[in-house]
């Protein structure tokens, strides 16, 4: 329980305002305590001084400052933008991988150059600011060393299960780093700016509202240029050769045959194949698929005709909302995912579709196919190219993503 000692009330609001010392701490600097008429408890402060009539001021200005936010509806409550984002990233209805995505783009980026600013001192033109310093974030040399190679990360482990994984690094030749970031990425970043900080004006914690907007990153002609540009897909040609290489390397023959393989890379390999028809069939999400179970598939026949139906529930959507995808090439499409249903040990209603065949004896975890399906395209033959089929024509590299483009 806190002390009141040497207690001393304003002459202007009386007990509204009151300094004090603290005999449970140690030091002999004021304390302030406010009383904000309409507000429940009191706002207590240290005013870091020991020099009365300037700590008195200090809790009547500090006074003044929290009455006029209540006036106006603003919450009295003071947040740093990195404060704010900790409770507003819990209670936003992302799904666990975009959270945890977004996390991982606020602590890198964003809170670097406003996660100690309050909300409420924030401006336009300091929030426009991101661009440049998110432009130029990679020319610092402090920067440049979170993407160097580190060798004794190689050598690290994780426990799954009784299993050891290798856990991954960075290497040489990675190309995930991109020193300029590109139009999608910062629009991808500012949206979490902006989405953040309309939810912390919508509770009372921002005097204005604030948005910024990605065409304002840079005046180069080749970053303009990309807003009118979509992500990387494939041709009408260039799909069909994924198609037909796909079910050899589903098959392990020809071209595709690996020199090594075991039963649960071979699963891994009819897995991807069928992600990917389903992909390219019905175009939804990947996060969507991933997280897809046999019960969201359904099959419906009218006028002789079957139609495939994905249910895309709105836990596991990026946009929260429950929709259904219609799949096309309806022959191949069932064909492929029928033959996987009976192949695979998980074919239940409740099973996931697609999940890790390397830890399937400890049940059913989410599958990361990205890597997989990038080695793929790069060893498709394709007119010489040095990558497959990895990237298009303009050098930009293709995903799982691509996919949903080429549906």
């Amino acid at each position: 329980m806190t002390y009141y000692g040497d207690r001393i009330e304003s002459e202007i609001y009386g007990s509204a305002v009151l300094i004090y010392k603290r005999k449970d701490v140690g030091g002999n600097n004021w304390w302030y305590r406010l009383k904000i008429d309409g507000v429940k408890g009191y706002v207590k402060k240290s005013s870091k001084t020991e020099k009365e009539n300037i700590a008195l001021r200090n809790a009547e200005k500090e006074y003044e400052k929290l009455r006029l936010r209540a006036d106006n509806n603003l919450s009295i409550k003071s947040y740093t933008a990195k404060e704010y984002f900790d409770e507003w990233i819990e209670k936003t209805s992302k799904t666990d991988a975009r959270r945890k995505w977004t996390k991982g783009v606020f602590y890198r980026y964003i809170n670097e150059f406003m996660g100690s600013n309050q909300l409420n001192t924030l401006t336009f033109d300091f929030v426009k600011g991101y661009w440049n310093f998110r432009w130029a974030y990679y020319d610092k040399a402090k920067n440049r060393k979170k993407i160097e190679y580190n060798e004794k990360r190689a050598g690290s482990y994780e426990k799954v299960g009784k299993a050891q994984r290798v856990r991954r690094a960075k290497n040489m030749s990675s190309k995930n780093i991109v020193l300029k970031p590109k139009y999608n990425t910062l629009r991808a970043e500012g949206s979490i700016i902006n989405e953040m900080l309309k939810d912390a004006y919508n509770d009372g914690l921002m005097i204005r509202a604030i948005r910024i907007a990605v065409k304002d990153a840079s005046n180069v002609a080749d970053f303009v240029a990309q807003k009118d540009t979509r992500r990387a897909t494939f041709s009408s040609h260039e799909h069909q050769v994924l198609r037909t290489n796909l079910r050899y390397y589903a098959d392990n023959v020809g071209k595709q045959k690996a020199k090594k393989f075991n039963k649960t890379h071979l699963m891994q390999r009819r897995m991807l194949y069928t992600f990917v028809m389903l992909a390219g069939s019905c175009g939804a999400r990947v996060g969507e698929l991933k997280k897809l179970k046999w019960g969201d598939i359904r099959y419906e026949t009218s006028s002789g005709e079957e139609t495939i139906y994905v249910d895309i529930r709105g836990e596991t959507s990026k946009v929260r909302r429950d929709r259904t995808a219609v799949a096309h090439d309806v022959a191949s499409t069932g064909k492929v995912l029928d033959k996987w249903k009976k192949e695979t040990e998980f074919g239940k209603k409740t099973d996931l579709v697609f999940y890790s065949a390397h830890y399937a004896k400890h049940g059913q975890r989410e599958v990361e196919l990205g890597n997989a399906f990038k080695n793929y395209l790069k060893s498709v033959e394709y007119e010489g190219r040095e990558d497959g089929l990895y990237r298009d024509k303009d050098s930009n590299a293709r995903t799982l993503y691509s996919l949903r483009h080429w549906y």
